[in-house]
């Protein structure tokens, strides 16, 4: 598991050149608290889809926060499409 904490933007590039270099890497996730909208907005532009939303799990100085997750796909960022999530995948 290649793992990188926070997330920058030369993380970011360090984490791609990983995956393009031979790592067997079927997908790269990201967390992030769900009021950090630069962060979501930059997730989104790298081809990253929201995948999960976690109530109350980010803790930070006495409050806590909700925290999103996204990943992307190694097929998805070869090709450059996107494979939509299932939201309604829920049974009866």
């Amino acid at each position: 598991m290649l793992q990188v904490q926070p997330f920058s933007r030369t993380d970011g590039d360090e984490v791609r050149r990983r995956v393009e270099s031979g790592y067997h890497v079927q997908r790269v996730e990201a967390t992030t608290r769900a009021d950090n909208a630069a962060m979501r907005r930059a997730l989104r532009r790298a081809g990253y889809a929201k995948e999960a939303h976690y109530r109350r799990a980010w803790p930070d100085g006495g409050r806590v926060h909700d925290a999103v997750g996204y990943a992307v796909l190694r097929g998805d960022w070869e090709t450059g499409v996107l494979t939509p999530v299932d939201w309604d995948d829920e049974p009866a």
